[in-house]
């Protein structure tokens, strides 16, 4: 299997003051298409450092990808580093510089002289255009070794990955490999790894799992000819045995997956949220034509707009509190006369790091499931700090609207 060095190259990473998602990112779609990560490695803007890493990749890897460096600072030093390790000129390119020129002029900001930098590449490589940004990456082919430097924008980065890097690698390796990602929820991430061990068997397929804020997602991969027909059948026999828990398969959202749900009863939904701040409706807004099933909702964070804006009595609120069984209940109820709708989600919590008490700790959220059946109410106690609370009280509330939806 070929394998793959990754070089994150940027002080700030270094520093801890910026994590390396690209890194994380690149890894994920090269094992996809077959590529062995060998390593991957945050660098300082060291020339020094970079030309040493660039050596040692280059001994034990096939491709090597970098990110970071290519901007028009004096600390952007990736292409002299490659241009040392691999004792290549830097060459201006003018039609790029005219590029970069005309970007600077169509966004009204002065062009800098500091910018022509970014117009030089090493020689013989090829230029990989940045269609989004000043800062084109390069291409180069070494015997056979592929190195590839692009920019560490993630936005930027993301795109010349999937518009140059990937296809280049596969059309290199030709690889032949099959994967799927099962996304379940109402399962440990133990429980998951230990019934499918049970189940699958066979040794033509590899397997992991991962815990995600939407769930456990379990990862499967096969490589050789005959590698889609086993992730098909693998595939057959996990929407036989675990139904009840898969909400979803590869690039699709748990906010997908109820809107297919709610569009295929003819519901449509609304949300009163509390302790997530609108976070429900962001999630299923994010899908395209979410219009179809998402009439709207209202963030009642006070406890003056449970009131007003939502209709929970004060005697309710002063009795049982805001984050109880009986106000979630009406919350969710109002919703769906407020907004017309056929289901509701209602939340309210503790998310903190204040206002838990021993009573009601800090992660004490109920969430409200109302339908044209019920209104179905259930407690939590959630770990974490106040943002992973807050995402995993919106997750929740989906998963357990999709579950009464599939129940009825």
């Amino acid at each position: 299997m070929p394998s793959a060095i990754i070089l994150s190259i940027g002080q700030e990473m270094t520093e801890g003051k910026f994590s390396d998602t690209n890194s994380t990112y690149i890894a994920e779609k090269i094992t996809e298409i077959g590529i062995s990560v060998a390593r991957i490695i945050i660098l300082p803007d060291k020339k020094d450092v970079i030309v040493a890493a660039l050596r040692g990749a280059l001994n034990d890897a096939d491709i090597i990808i970098s990110t970071g460096g290519l901007g028009p600072t004096d600390d952007d030093l990736t292409r002299e580093a490659f241009s040392v390790c691999l004792n290549m000129p830097l060459m201006k390119n003018n039609e790029e510089l005219n590029r970069i020129k005309e970007l600077f002029k169509n966004r009204n900001i002065p062009y800098s002289d500091d910018n022509e930098r970014q117009a030089y590449f090493p020689e013989s490589s090829q230029m990989i255009l940045n269609r989004y940004g000043t800062a084109s990456g390069f291409f180069i082919k070494k015997e056979n070794k592929m190195l590839f430097a692009i920019p560490g924008v993630p936005y930027e980065a993301y795109r010349l990955l999937e518009e140059f890097i990937f296809p280049q690698i596969k059309s290199a390796y030709h690889l032949l490999t099959a994967i799927t990602t099962v996304k379940t929820f109402g399962i440990s991430e133990a429980g998951l790894n230990e019934k499918f061990r049970k189940l699958i068997t066979r040794k033509d397929m590899e397997w992991g799992t991962l815990a995600k804020k939407d769930g456990i997602y379990l990862c499967i991969r096969s490589f050789g000819e005959n590698a889609e027909k086993t992730v098909a059948e693998v595939k057959q026999e996990l929407q036989v045995h675990f139904a009840r828990y898969i909400w979803g398969w590869d690039d699709e959202q748990l906010a997908e997956s109820v809107g297919k749900l709610l569009v295929q009863k003819g519901y449509t939904l609304s949300t009163a949220e509390s302790c997530t701040g609108g976070l429900i409706g962001k999630l299923l807004t994010d899908i395209p034509g979410s219009s179809r099933y998402y009439s709207g909702g209202a963030v009642g964070y006070s406890n003056e707009m449970k009131t007003h804006l939502l209709g929970v009595a004060e005697e309710r609120m002063k009795k049982y509190g805001a984050v109880s069984e009986p106000v979630v209940q009406i919350l969710a109820e109002n919703a769906k006369s407020i907004f017309h709708t056929e289901c509701s989600i209602s939340v309210s919590g503790i998310a903190g790091p204040d206002g838990g008490s021993e009573e009601k700790p800090v992660g004490t959220v109920w969430i409200a499931i109302s339908t044209p059946q019920k209104t179905f109410t259930q407690k939590y106690i959630f770990p974490g700090n106040r943002e992973l609370i807050r995402e995993r009280t919106a997750y929740y509330a989906l998963s357990l609207l999709r579950k009464l939806l599939l129940e009825e």
